[in-house]
């Protein structure tokens, strides 16, 4: 009996999906540097807007300001989700992404501080009640005293 053994033929199959395995990855990587190119255009734009709105924002009244408050925020949190789903994807493995999206978060937070100090700056401040302030000293010492013996 003669057995015939060919290896070239038994290689064929992982040889041919080796072949459409690699044109794959270079169509992927092509999609995500193309991708991440375009993010961070759109992230240079975007801090380009806000540095620019940075330096009108003492020009607002404070009816004016309260509104950009609430919208700022929204946009703070849509900027946090999106920070989360882009870490999931590992898109911080790049430096210059982080690098910009920290830079925007920054300024996103800068703003947020400004408007919220036009807009209740001419508010009515209180003050609590002394009774007040030693309750809340004395539930927080009692929860440290929780923390500390656990």
């Amino acid at each position: 009996m003669y057995l015939s053994i060919d290896i070239e033929q038994m290689a064929r199959p992982v040889v041919k999906n080796a072949g459409r395995t690699s044109l794959i990855s270079r169509f992927l990587h092509f999609f995500l540097n193309r991708s991440l190119k375009s993010f961070c255009q759109e992230l240079d734009s975007f801090i380009l807007s806000l540095e620019g709105s940075l330096k009108h924002i003492e020009n607002l009244d404070e009816d004016g300001a309260m509104k950009l408050l609430q919208s700022t925020k929204k946009t703070i949190s849509k900027m946090d989700e999106i920070g989360e789903e882009l870490q999931k994807v590992s898109y911080f493995e790049n430096q210059n992404v982080k690098e910009k999206y920290i830079y925007m978060q920054n300024i996103l937070y800068k703003i947020e501080g400004r408007l919220h100090r036009i807009t209740f700056q001419n508010k009515k401040k209180f003050s609590s009640e002394d009774s007040l302030k030693r309750g809340v000293i004395k539930m927080n010492s009692k929860y440290t005293e929780t923390l500390l013996v656990k």
